[in-house]
């Protein structure tokens, strides 16, 4: 893998080759047939066989097997004028370069590394970094020979200097010199090698896309020197520019390093990463901002093989294949389509979906391995990740496995584990964690006493949840002021209390303030709150403390609540509704209190149901998705921002099994496992890393993640 200024490169298992950032009109360096960015990895056309890859300023480089060159680029004053747009857009072969065993790409340069252990080079040689004796520039097909540079076995090439490892453990470098980066003792620019000083038995070397140069040497220490303004060489030594190697104090074991800009970071034997210097833009993948002037751990993030730096960011390869990133994305070379991410996010997408659950804050999704992942605000750590960091796209759920269901409640997450414990976080207000406390708390843990679980609902309004066991009875918890709970009083209740006379039950629903059960007969019961007739008993509106059965339903197999109106799916395929329609009818400007439960008209063989605030979602037999209500934010995803009284198709959705929907979006879940949102954008709560409304479905992530050969 390799980080470029603008966009990034990956090596697949198979050999192909991944890439994604800026590509620019002028540039093309992705060579994906297209001149847009691409916020996501795709691969590089006419490609295999590839062994290495080096990604430079607007240029990429790849190693093919067999010890030939591939070069593409755009319109670059490095490079000569080819291809349509002056670059070229397509991978070409440098033909007279053969038997390479490495590649390196520097900010407007190039340079190879051949078997017989020569260093040749191209682009760029304003400074002498091509190493041939001049400052005059060569075209890709003219390479030429670094001077008087044998039994090289390593080379790495920064802004506009270069260095290459002999096979001696000496390092040697050349080109510019303004900051010492070449560590000769002078800042005076070299066009040909000239050794480094003091250093021997280095194993490996990285040049700065800044003007520093590290080294590791074969004892795992690692030893640095030219501009030190940001510490990233030196942080103990106050000079700003070291001439000179010096040794990283707290630093052992180093088994790699790559450096950034302004920053450096290191790969420990035991699989970890560690990184000092500046951290303007969280490339430290430190939480704060501040110039770190000793190595800092990068959190949550282990079993490591590989790291590249560059600019402001970092890609790290894990021992799985998996590619993670972290610091500045503002040109899309994270992939995770947000601007910042401040901790380590697996690029890629969220696939193999089955259930998901959106509040009006935060998202989470249960994959088909029993993983749980988090997206949106995380102001009260509804997320689970130890933080309050908001996440823009999904991210895995720490220390949870086998997990059958989720839940959501406003700031709050529940998930069911195949053992039929219930575990609980984010916000404890009102008891809603469940543990006997009214303390928040970011990372999950198990509801106590709860055993034999097979269902479970929170509401996304006011603070409770239902939980359905596997005998039938229902239990509940939190906020009690409507009666919502069932136990025939109002008292809050902070762990699970039994909901008396239900039985057989074999769905539950929470609205704002009220509570539906389905049976295993077909009938419905609700209990609580009943201002807008959404128990479906109508008469003076007044609560219920216990449940009660809705009149006029039979043959019922699924419910759904939303804030005050209530749904029922009857076996024939139909769909019912009771409750507050004052959205459904005119948007909101004469209240509507609908009892007994009426039918939606038009809408027939329907298999799934979704409630939101003042917005339902029905999915057909035939996997299309219907919509209906308030439409503010798009939440109808028909594209406009009207609302309307009756159910209309979402255009271009097919395959559907599931919806879920928060206060003002939703969410489609496909067959194939894929996740579909539009709506509201408020928190990322999309997970699309974007910020802004959406009024047609858009795909969360692509459906595959990137594999990397190790």
């Amino acid at each position: 893998m390799s980080m470029g200024s603008s966009h990034a490169l990956a090596v697949t298992a198979n050999g192909t080759v991944k890439t994604w950032g800026i590509n620019y009109i002028i540039t093309d360096t992705l060579d994906v047939g297209v001149s847009a960015s691409q916020i996501w990895p795709v691969a590089v056309d006419r490609l295999s066989g590839i062994t290495s890859v080096s990604a430079g300023h607007e240029h990429s480089l790849a190693l093919h097997q067999n010890g030939t060159v591939w070069l593409w680029y755009g319109n670059s004053p490095a490079q000569p004028p080819a291809g349509p747009s002056g670059g070229h857009l397509a991978p070409v072969r440098i033909t007279s370069l053969t038997n390479a065993t490495a590649v390196a790409a520097g900010n407007s340069f190039s340079v190879v590394l051949r078997q017989d252990g020569t260093v040749w080079a191209w682009g760029s040689n304003s400074h002498g970094q091509l190493g041939d004796g001049t400052t005059r520039s060569r075209s890709s097909s003219t390479p030429t020979q670094a001077q008087g540079l044998t039994q090289a076995v390593a080379i790495s090439a920064g802004t506009a200097h270069s260095l290459a490892l002999r096979q001696d453990g000496t390092v040697w470098a050349w080109g510019s010199n303004s900051h010492g980066q070449l560590g000769d003792g002078t800042t005076l620019d070299r066009p040909v090698p000239v050794q480094v000083q003091g250093l021997t038995n280095v194993v490996a070397i990285s040049a700065s896309s800044g003007e520093h140069s590290l080294a590791l040497r074969q004892d795992g220490s690692v030893w640095a020197w030219g501009a030190n303004g940001s510490g990233q060489v030196n942080g103990s030594n106050p000079a700003t520019v070291l001439t000179t190697p010096t040794q990283v104090a707290g630093l052992s074991d180093v088994v790699d390093l790559s450096a950034g800009s302004r920053f450096s970071v290191a790969l420990r034997q035991d699989g970890t990463v560690w990184g000092w210097g500046l951290n303007s833009a969280h490339q430290l993948g430190h939480p704060d901002r501040r110039v770190h002037t000793v190595p800092v751990q990068v959190a949550a993030l282990e079993d490591v093989v590989a790291i590249s730096a560059r600019d402001e960011q970092v890609l790290a390869l894990r021992q799985d294949g998996s590619l993670w990133g972290w610091g500045n994305n503002d040109q899309g070379t994270l992939a995770t389509g947000s601007d910042v991410r401040l901790t380590p996010v697996l690029l890629g997408g969220l696939s193999h979906v089955t259930s998901l659950r959106a509040s009006n804050s935060h998202v989470l999704a249960r994959r088909q391995d029993g993983t749980v992942w988090s997206w949106g605000d995380n102001a009260q750590g509804q997320l689970g990740d130890a933080t309050a960091y908001v996440r823009e796209i999904p991210a895995q759920v720490p220390g949870l496995s086998d997990v059958v269901d989720v839940s959501t409640s406003s700031r709050t997450s529940f998930a069911l584990r195949s053992d039929g414990t219930v575990w609980s976080w984010g916000d404890g207000t009102e008891g809603l964690l469940g543990d006997g406390t009214q303390v928040s708390r970011n990372t999950p843990a198990p509801v106590p006493g709860l055993t034999g679980s097979t269902a479970l609902a929170a509401t996304d309004w006011a603070s409770h949840i239902l939980v359905l066991r596997d005998d039938g009875r229902v239990w509940a918890w939190g906020n009690n002021s409507s009666l919502q709970l069932g136990d025939g009083t109002n008292t809050p209740r902070t762990t699970p209390l039994l909901v008396p006379g239900l039985t057989d039950v074999r769905a539950v629903a929470a609205g704002c303030m009220h509570s539906l059960a389905l049976r295993a007969d077909g009938s419905v019961w609700a209990w609580g709150n009943n201002v807008f007739g959404q128990l479906g008993i109508g008469g003076n509106y007044s609560s219920q403390g216990t449940p009660t059965q809705v009149p006029g339903l039979t043959n019922v197999k699924a419910i759904a609540a939303g804030m005050f109106y209530s749904m029922a799916l009857r076996a024939d395929g139909t769909v019912w509704t009771w409750g507050d329609t004052s959205r459904f009818m005119d948007g909101g400007s004469v209240i509507h209190r609908m009892f007994p439960p009426a039918q939606v008209p038009g809408l027939t063989e329907v298999a799934a149901l979704g409630a939101g605030t003042y917005h339902a979602m029905a999915v057909r037999t035939d996997g299309s998705v219907w919509t209906w209500g308030y439409n503010p934010y798009g939440q109808l995803g028909d594209g406009t921002l009207l609302n309307r009284t009756t159910p209309a198709p979402v255009a271009g959705l097919q395959g559907v099994t599931a919806v879920s929907t928060g206060s003002d979006l939703a969410f489609a879940l496909l067959a194939n496992g894929e996740v579909h949102g539009w709506g509201s954008n408020r928190d990322s709560r999309i997970g699309d890393g974007q910020a802004s409304t959406h009024a047609i479905p858009g795909n969360v992530l692509p459906p595959a993640s990137i594999q990397v050969t190790p």
